[in-house]
């Protein structure tokens, strides 16, 4: 309430938090997630595989895992002895880990090394030169909840989420501040269905996620489950000319 009374317009960036701020009395402008202006054509993967020195065969298994510290050590090694669960019975599969911290850089590749996985770990600084070649080539991508859930969904890459925090956390946030929610990522958060597989806290383990990543590699009609949800989320954000269409929205409010 107290948003609406102070704003003049309310620029929303989900057509449900439009609907929210709107049945209130708010003054509201849905104008679209700005991802979709970002989301840009993939290269080939022939380019891809010559940027990134892979042959003709090889696709890569993608590991975004970490964000915060704590992630490195909950979440890390359990995507790690999936990696390498995956790449023995599918050696082609080449293992990605862009890292967005210089510090998480040795823990990474000391991960790669602990487990004996053939892959790399994409500096912070390669990352946004890489990540399109990176992406053309994702056979799948196990990551944690975020933003990022949304990026390789609106690019069509198969993947599946999990996430994992200390037992204490858990109680506190379960028991003490009742926090409950059906979904992690915010890709099923938005559409209200599980279109992305997610392993939490005790189903969070190698065996539950190696399972599934091979009925995403293996069976067509898993990949095609999944991608018709990203076509709904695909519509649940908007139409391209989410930045422009604010800016013009902007201008035409204060003339």
């Amino acid at each position: 309430t107290n948003l609406i009374n102070f704003s003049d317009k309310i620029f929303a960036i989900f057509k449900q938090e439009a609907g929210f701020y709107r049945r209130r009395g708010g003054n509201v402008f849905w104008v679209g997630h700005p991802m979709i202006d970002l989301t840009k054509k993939l290269p080939s993967k022939k380019d891809s595989r010559t940027i990134l020195k892979l042959r003709a065969n090889q696709n890569i298994l993608l590991l975004m895992p970490a964000s915060r510290p704590q992630e490195l050590r909950y979440i890390l090694p359990t995507y790690l002895k999936t990696a390498k669960k995956l790449q023995l019975r599918y050696p082609s599969l080449i293992v990605y880990i862009p890292s967005c911290r210089r510090v998480f850089d040795e823990r990474f590749r000391k991960g790669l090394e602990k487990y004996g996985i053939k892959g790399k770990v994409i500096s912070q600084q390669d990352n946004s030169e890489l990540k399109p070649y990176i992406y053309s080539l994702t056979k799948l991508a196990l990551c944690k909840s975020g933003t990022v859930n949304m990026e390789l969904a609106l690019y069509g890459i198969p993947q599946i989420v999990g996430y994992k925090v200390s037992r204490v956390t858990a109680f506190i946030a379960k028991r003490i501040l009742n926090f409950k929610v059906k979904f992690i990522s915010p890709v099923n958060l938005l559409l209200k269905r599980l279109v992305i597989p997610e392993f939490v806290q005790r189903n969070f383990n190698e065996n539950k996620i190696f399972h599934k990543a091979c009925r995403l590699l293996d069976l067509k009609l898993e990949k095609s489950k999944m991608k018709k949800g990203y076509t709904l989320l695909r519509k649940e954000l908007g139409e391209k000319g989410v930045v422009e269409r604010a800016a013009k929205e902007i201008i035409n409010s204060i003339i």
